[in-house]
């Protein structure tokens, strides 16, 4: 072990203080780490929840500072903070092998506290003392730098026909095998100081775990390896115990990938994810040595026979590995497909394949426009969200991805309403709709583009900046971005594409670099995508009044969608079905006329007679002679609301056309054919339930019912 450390290059400690980490703790820090924990997570053995701590956390905060600091002084932690239950959650495998079950260990909430201050000071030094290449728990730095260095890494060998070899490193139960002496001693190693590594020690001394199995408890064991998954402080500790493996690996004499600047990579690291580069055959032979040394000292392993290699280039390799396989096409690293191919189209096509599989299934849900856009929100959105990141969304994909979006609106291929009107706000006459294409390109824009002019760049950077500069050099002078002529295999495609957008959606670097990432989507969806609504016989103010009563609490939620077609015209009546092979367009009710949606509300003598009748049942004499635009719009006009609240007609006008298109669609495909009687005494009932549920809500609503009466 010590042979190993002391072979391996250090971090540069020069001027450093790490008197911070060696405070007492305080009772700031517990609140902090309290107001962190996250909630709805399954408890330990205790069966307190972050919930509780956070409720009591003003009585709790000065408690726990003094368990804490006596613990700490004691030199061990009371014999509940000890324990935790180990639970096995499946890696989605064969459930058959013990290898595809991920123990996680669930800790009582105040060790879980502890751990996290001890995280977060420790982690205000991760930066300085962790190699370049972890992108893991180090502020500045996350999974998807990790992600661009290797897609800019396998550009430049792609486009330079640089023959190298990929090789993606798979730790067999790395986070179990951390052997503790070894982590002290690495944590020694970079000068963190004796009495916080002591204090881990009593952290992790006298750990017992026990198996909860199916509601099944086992018997208690001793922990004496490993940090535990579930345990806030674990991921960082783990990766100052790979450290030393990456220097190693950065000074063992690997020849890396050439990029700008003189800098090169040899090897990235996400937590126990390790990728690194080979270029000849000697170097394999280098990279086993070192996993070797690493392996005795540490207790870790690295499986060979499970690690994966890629050829980058088409064509035989100019050499072949003996220790480790080669994948034939691509390699899956951090989740990200990374191949000889176009890896945006692969990576894209693949969640298009899974996102069509899921709209199949939610399509046929019977949910209304708003609700369908919060499931494709929370739940399709997030498929996309990680490879948004890496890779631009192809063109050649923009039709694809919108018509999957539009077949969960719809629950069908056909578009009620143009596309460009759902984008706008609800208050605008849309539905808030997102478009995947704006959203999603960006998305890539904002990340990829937003530090170029910075003076300390990342490697990826460094590399982004070197292929686009050529192309933007009056967009990094504040400037627009001009005609945009890309010579084909200069650049990578994606990047290509990125450019352009920038000149044709008018991006800036100082939006890019200023502006937060909603507010650019939000200008770009406005100036490229929205479209105003056109609607019939609606003035500015009828608009703004109908979408308020539209948008407003009061309504009902079985209501919205039938208001909302209702107020652009687009109520699914035989004469809006242009784009159907419909051969009879007539009213259904046997008018002989084409049903138009005027016809349907104002014209057809069904609809005159359900108006009457209400008109008598509700002493709103009003209904008998609404116009067009009162009864689309549910907006009357001035001086006829005699005394009654304008937003309770809005009501009343919108449950009688809702009902009076249930009659249609009732009649029209067969079913029952309900007199106008029955569907009258429906809508009085409907009106009834509303006005009732409002006043147990607050006896003052009853005032918003005045002059509505109720007659049977």
């Amino acid at each position: 072990m010590q042979a190993f450390l002391e072979a391996t290059p250090g971090p540069n400690i020069e001027n450093l203080d790490f008197s911070p980490l060696v405070k007492e703790i305080t009772e700031e820090e517990v609140l902090q780490a309290i107001d962190k924990q996250q909630k709805k997570k399954a408890p330990g053995p205790d069966g307190l929840t972050a919930e509780f701590y956070k409720t009591f956390k003003v009585k709790l905060a000065p408690i726990l500072v003094e368990v804490f600091n006596e613990s700490l002084v004691n030199g061990s932690l009371p014999s509940s903070m000890q324990n935790s239950s180990l639970i096995l959650l499946s890696k989605g495998k064969d459930s058959r092998h013990i290898e595809n079950w991920r123990p996680i260990a669930l800790l009582n909430c105040d060790r879980k506290l502890l751990a996290r201050i001890f995280s977060v000071r420790l982690g205000k030094f991760a930066g300085l003392l962790l190699s370049s290449s972890q992108f893991c728990s180090v502020e500045g730095r996350d999974i998807y730098g990790a992600l661009l260095l290797l897609r800019e890494t396998l550009e430049r060998c792609k486009l330079n026909k640089w023959g190298r070899y990929f090789l993606s490193l798979d730790q067999a139960k790395a986070f179990d095998k951390v052997d503790h002496e070894y982590l002290w001693a690495t944590l020694q190693k970079y000068h963190i100081p004796g009495q916080f590594i002591e204090w881990l020690r009593v952290l992790y001394g006298g750990a017992k775990s026990f198996p909860l199995i199916n509601g099944w408890q086992g018997e208690d064991f001793e922990v004496q390896a490993g940090v535990r998954q579930g345990c806030p402080l674990s991921p960082l500790l783990y990766i100052f115990a790979l450290d030393p493996f990456l220097r190693g690996l950065q000074s063992c004499g690997l020849e890396g990938v050439p990029f700008p600047m003189g800098q090169s990579f040899k090897s990235v690291a996400y937590a126990d994810d390790v990728t690194l580069v080979l270029s000849y055959p000697e170097e394999e032979s280098l990279v086993s040595e070192h996993i070797k040394s690493y392996s005795e000292a540490s207790g870790s392993l690295v499986n060979q026979e499970k690690s994966e290699a890629l050829w980058v280039l088409e064509g035989r390799p100019s050499f072949n590995l003996e220790n480790f396989p080669v994948a034939p096409e691509q390699v899956r690293i951090l989740g990200i497909k990374f191949g000889r191919g176009d890896n945006a189209q692969v990576n894209w096509e693949e969640k298009l394949d899974v996102g069509i599989a899921k709209v199949q299934r939610w399509k046929a849900w019977k949910l209304t426009y708003r609700e369908r856009i919060d499931i494709i929100k929370a739940y399709l959105i997030p498929l996309f969200l990680f490879v948004s990141y890496v890779f631009l969304l192809p063109e050649a994909l923009y039709v694809r991805i919108q018509s999957l979006f539009f077949q969960m609106l719809w629950g069908s291929r056909i578009n009620a309403v143009k596309r460009g009107v759902t984008f706008l706000q609800r208050k605008k006459g849309g539905l808030d709709m997102l478009c995947p294409v704006g959203f999603f390109c960006v998305i890539f824009l904002k990340y990829n583009f937003r530090n170029l002019m910075q003076e300390k760049k990342l490697l990826w950077e460094v590399s982004v900046k070197d292929w686009v500069s050529p192309f933007i050099k009056d967009w990094l002078l504040g400037d627009r971005v001009k005609e945009v002529r890309v010579r084909g295999g200069s650049i990578p495609s994606f990047l290509s594409q990125a450019v352009k957008l920038l000149r044709k959606w008018s991006i800036g670097k100082q939006e890019l670099f200023s502006f937060s990432r909603k507010s650019i989507y939000l200008r770009v969806l406005d100036f490229f995508f929205c479209t105003p609504p056109i609607v019939q016989d609606c003035v500015s103010r009828i608009m703004e009044e109908s979408l308020s009563f539209l948008n407003s609490k009061r309504i009902p939620k079985k209501f919205w969608d039938n208001a909302w077609l209702s107020f652009h015209g687009k109520l699914f009546v035989r004469g809006n079905l242009k784009y159907r092979s419909v051969d009879n367009r007539a009213c259904p009710w046997g008018c002989g006329t084409e049903e138009s949606q005027e016809h349907f509300l104002i014209e057809c003598p069904v609809s005159q007679s359900l108006r009457c009748l209400l008109a008598r049942l509700l002493h709103l004499q009003m209904l008998r002679d609404l116009n067009y635009s009162e009864f689309a719009y549910g907006v009357v006009g001035a001086g006829r609301e005699n005394g009654t609240d304008k937003e309770t007609l809005y009501i009343i006008i919108m449950v009688i056309r809702y009902h009076l298109w249930h009659m249609r669609c009732k009649w029209t495909f067969g079913q029952t054919k309900d007199p106008a009687e029955h569907v009258a005494k429906v809508i009085v009932n409907e009106l009834i339930l509303i006005k009732t549920m409002e006043i147990e809500k607050s006896v003052g609503n009853k005032m918003l019912w005045r002059n509505v009466h109720f007659v049977f």
